[in-house]
């Protein structure tokens, strides 16, 4: 990342954490681009429902290893994965 505005003085942490800030917020977070998200296997048109499989160290209940959930539409599933909870293990094989 230039670490410089365009003027060619040096750009502060405050002003960099506030570039960066703003650069992530131009980009809409999706269900496919999701940081939480490892897989979404997507069985809609054979009548089933989006299968979504979180990153490890997510999970979709408190306290416990579940990493995998269905979800009907898009818009469910990202609200899913915006509520899942940090989880720090003991994970299942």
């Amino acid at each position: 990342m230039n670490n410089r505005n365009p003027m060619g003085h040096r750009i502060t942490k405050t002003q960099l954490v506030e570039r960066e800030r703003l650069a992530a917020k131009a980009k809409p977070v999706t269900l496919a681009n999701h940081p939480r998200v490892e897989f979404i296997d997507d069985e809609r048109a054979s009548g089933n429902s989006l299968i979504i499989t979180l990153r490890q160290g997510w999970s979709f209940e408190p306290g416990i290893d579940n990493r995998v959930s269905g979800a009907d539409t898009v818009a469910e599933a990202l609200r899913m994965v915006r509520n899942a909870h940090a989880f720090a293990g003991p994970y299942e094989p």
